[in-house]
């Protein structure tokens, strides 16, 4: 089983108003296989009376045989479809504690009962209003495979505050923030006392592009061979392409959309 250094993202879903769409879409984009837990599988005996047991409440997604990321529907109708990327992290009650003491929040607190055997899980939002999951892991570990074609590769930050956000990210996971001379304006994260160049996740200003009511957002990408091929299999399966294809140090990538308006990135790295 796959293990994950706390401070790390180890863990990755899409909440999507359409599971079965989302299924057909990053199925015929990524390759990926599905393999549903039902409402029985998940709380066994304490399944309640009216709740069918055939009711499918998230979804394992694999390549190859190897865990890539998770799927589920939203929580309510009203719900937007979002990608949530989650840190691992040793005490999830601890971070939520120190979430709060830092300015943000954590309204739900720490999920327990229904992933009690996986693990326990909540959402932070942080003071200027970025939402990032935290994931104390039990038997499930998280993605077992990171980096390679068509799974998760890299978590970064949008934000109209880059100051505040930097500061709390840094209190709340131990990270240290910096930057590397191919690309000055972007905020490169490690974890204290490792080395400046073991990156785990980045922070990017919000420019006057960005639409005023889009609020900030962590973003979750996907390493891909082709970009280009993969541009095209994304508008091909009904998605949308929200920015062309541009280089920065490291290779290319572009913002693309499913057609239920999950946001994400792809990439096309050059190491």
């Amino acid at each position: 089983m796959t293990e994950h250094t706390f401070s790390t993202f180890s863990w990755v879903d899409v909440s999507s108003t359409d599971a079965d769409g989302a299924k057909a879409f990053y199925g015929g984009l990524f390759g990926w296989e599905f393999a549903d837990i039902t409402a029985a599988d998940m709380m066994g005996e304490n399944l309640a009376p009216d709740l069918p047991g055939e009711t499918v409440m998230y979804t394992m997604c694999s390549l190859q045989g190897r865990l890539v990321c998770g799927l589920s529907g939203t929580m309510s109708p009203d719900m937007p479809t979002v990608w949530n990327a989650y840190v691992n992290v040793e005490d999830a009650d601890a971070i939520v504690a120190r979430a709060r003491e830092l300015g943000g929040s954590a309204d739900m607190g720490v999920m327990n009962e229904e992933i009690a055997d996986s693990g326990r899980m909540a959402f932070v939002m942080d003071p200027v209003g970025g939402t990032c999951g935290i994931w104390q892991a039990r038997n499930h570990k998280g993605v077992e495979v990171k980096g390679e074609p068509d799974t998760f590769t890299w978590a970064e930050h949008n934000t109209r505050d880059c100051g505040t956000a930097t500061g709390f990210y840094s209190s709340l996971f131990n990270w240290q923030a910096g930057s590397n001379s191919q690309t000055p304006d972007y905020t490169l994260f490690h974890r204290a006392g490792s080395d400046e160049n073991d990156w785990v996740a980045g922070l990017r200003e919000m420019d006057p592009r960005w639409p005023s009511e889009v609020p900030p957002t962590w973003v979750v990408c996907f390493r891909v061979a082709d970009l280009d091929a993969k541009v095209q299999a994304v508008r091909d399966l009904g998605g949308s392409v929200m920015t062309e294809p541009e280089p920065f140090p490291l290779g290319r990538f572009c913002w693309a959309m499913d057609p239920q308006q999950g946001a994400f990135i792809i990439v096309e790295l050059n190491m």
